[in-house]
């Protein structure tokens, strides 16, 4: 799945939003980003009837590529907008997972319950994007997987 999200520079400079008054911009945006969400989480439903057993993940940062492939995710890490990241993730027992940030840097954990990482990445900034990667030793013990910019 791969969704596109506009950020505040580029949906303002969009020509028919650009001639708009900046209160009728901002709410066009608003509007914008509510369609967005609830598009991610139509797909998202989609994916959990096909894939009972595997979790789903929301993302931040402009663009959201996920791809779910037996005991991992990939996805890619915008950093035009943000050059912090952060997983959440809750699972129902102890697992080990691999999270390889994209960049070079790679991390082995153990989890049970709530827990959440951070990556910062650098160099970061417009148009540089890093193909991160997470692997569960066993997926179905995930029961959420919540991914965020620095938001």
């Amino acid at each position: 799945m791969i969704i596109d999200g506009l950020s505040w520079h580029q949906f303002s400079n969009l020509p028919h939003i650009a001639s708009l008054p900046l209160n009728r911009q901002l709410i066009e945006y608003e509007i914008y980003n509510q369609n967005l969400i609830h598009e991610v989480m139509m797909i998202q439903q989609q994916q959990q009837l096909l894939y009972p057993n595997v979790p789903s993940a929301a993302g931040a940062g402009g663009r959201l590529v996920e791809q779910i492939v037996e005991n991992h995710i990939e996805f890619v890490v915008d950093t035009t907008d943000y050059d912090n990241f952060q997983i959440d993730i809750t699972t129902n027992s102890e697992i080990t997972i691999t999270i390889n940030w994209g960049d070079e840097q790679t991390e082995e954990v153990t989890l049970n319950g709530n827990d959440t990482y951070y990556h910062t990445y650098s160099p970061s900034g417009t148009g540089i994007e890093y193909t991160a990667r997470v692997e569960f030793s066993d997926p179905t013990k995930v029961i959420e997987l919540d991914f965020q910019g620095n938001d």
